[in-house]
């Protein structure tokens, strides 16, 4: 909803996995006539992803980059209107620090699973951290960003320019 929503065309997943959430950003990339550029580590997720975007028609959204993402980030042109952050907790400070030069103006990032599992709290906080020295508008609580998202539904009568980046963090509670 928050891809569809943002009217995000360029649209930035690190961490395939077996390609859930690649399925949501894609159909929303299909419905603003645009593209996602998905991460993944492990062959086999991204194999198992692919295999899902075709049975779904929307393999022709999703370029998936099998690798690193450290070292396949700083390969990437941008500039990307919705990033999702959603792999090993311990990259998500460097890869925000690779993500950020390539944002768009207005656009949105989504970190997910930052409360739980307990285990990647200290990693978390620290994403936290370097999200406020970069002092991006940040929503770290689902009502307000429930209320957020209902808010630009209502006001996208019409193309909006937004110049802050928003950052959102989610506990896996939906897309």
């Amino acid at each position: 909803i928050l891809a569809k929503s943002a009217r995000a065309r360029s649209i930035l997943e690190l961490g395939t996995s077996y390609g859930y959430s690649t399925l949501w950003l894609a159909e929303a990339a299909r419905e603003n006539n645009g593209q996602v550029t998905s991460l993944e580590i492990a062959d086999y997720k991204a194999k198992s992803a692919r295999e899902s975007l075709e049975r779904a028609g929307l393999a022709d959204r999703v370029t998936i980059h099998v690798g690193s993402a450290l070292e396949t980030l700083p390969q990437l042109a941008g500039p990307f209107d919705f990033v999702l952050i959603d792999l090993w907790k311990e990259l998500y400070v460097p890869c925000l620090d690779l993500i950020y030069p390539k944002l768009a103006p207005g656009a949105f990032i989504a970190a997910d699973n930052m409360i739980f599992p307990e285990m990647w709290r200290a990693d978390a906080e620290a994403y936290r951290r370097r999200v406020r020295e970069f002092e991006f508008d940040s929503v770290d609580d689902y009502l307000k960003l429930r209320n957020l998202i209902l808010n630009d539904i209502a006001q996208q009568s019409g193309p909006q320019q937004v110049r802050q980046v928003r950052i959102y963090t989610t506990n896996g509670w939906g897309h």
